[in-house]
Order: C-alpha cells, then structure tokens, then sequence
C-alpha cells in the first residue's frame, strides 16, 4: 500500500533535507512566478525570466537530490494531496482510526472475558466436579 520512489542509492538524511529544503525553494519561486505574471508589466519581464530560469535550476537540482534519495510515501497520502486536502492530516487520521480499532477491540476482549467468567459461573454450579477437574488438568505443567 505504498509508492516506493527508489532513486539510486541508499537513502541519507542529509539528502532528504536538502531535498525538502530545495522542494520549499522550488514552491516559493513558483510563488513569486506567480505573482510576476499576475502583476505583468513591460519593465517587469527581465524579473520574470530571471525567475523563469532559476526554477528551471531548482527543477534541475530537484533531480539530482532526488536520485540520491529512497522515499516511501503511503499512496492514501497522494490520494489526499489530489483531493486538495493537507497530506500531514494523513498522519493524523491514521492514529485515529488506530485509536478506533483499538477500542473496538478491547471491547470484543472484554465482552469475551465476562462472557467466560458467566460460563465459569455457571459451571461451577452445574458441573462442580468436572470444572475443579478442568482447572486441575489446565494448571498443570
């Protein structure tokens, strides 16, 4: 259930770092693209290709990182990136359906214990002698 991107090499933190370092450059450049074209003047062209090749060297570096660099992300967290929403919220409803699956199970656990405990119960007044022989033979070595 996850995307392996494996990219030549053994994983290191340092290049994971520098790749998010580069990959928050990238974006604040496509920021300031942005903005330039939105507020397009004449005189305000240089700028825009002056930007226009430096994201074109931040795609460039964004390469080489990431061919030094093993990732695995979950694909639940992509299919959140295309639905628009915050892939760090995957962490977070993941831990909550964990939560979830937790408590629901511990509730299977514990109906099953009092429902032993009624049988044990139950035994005991029914089948005394069979139950001690029971408990004898089962806590035996």
């Amino acid at each position: 259930r996850n995307l392996h991107l494996h990219m030549n090499g053994i994983t290191t933190v340092r290049n994971e770092e520098q790749l998010e370092t580069k990959l928050i450059e990238t974006i604040e450049s496509l920021r300031q693209i942005s903005e330039l074209v939105l507020n397009f003047t004449g005189p305000s062209q240089g700028t825009l290709f002056l930007k226009i090749n430096g994201l074109v060297q931040h795609f460039q570096m964004l390469q080489q990182l990431a061919d030094s660099c093993t990732l695995e992300v979950p694909l639940e967290v992509l299919g959140y990136v295309d639905e628009g929403r915050n892939p760090q919220l995957f962490t977070k409803d993941t831990v909550e359906q964990c939560i979830e699956t937790n408590q629901r199970t511990k509730g299977k656990v514990d109906a099953l214990q009092a429902l032993m405990a009624a049988l044990e119960q139950e035994l005991e007044k029914e089948f005394p002698n069979e139950l001690r022989d029971y408990r004898s033979h089962a806590s035996a070595p």
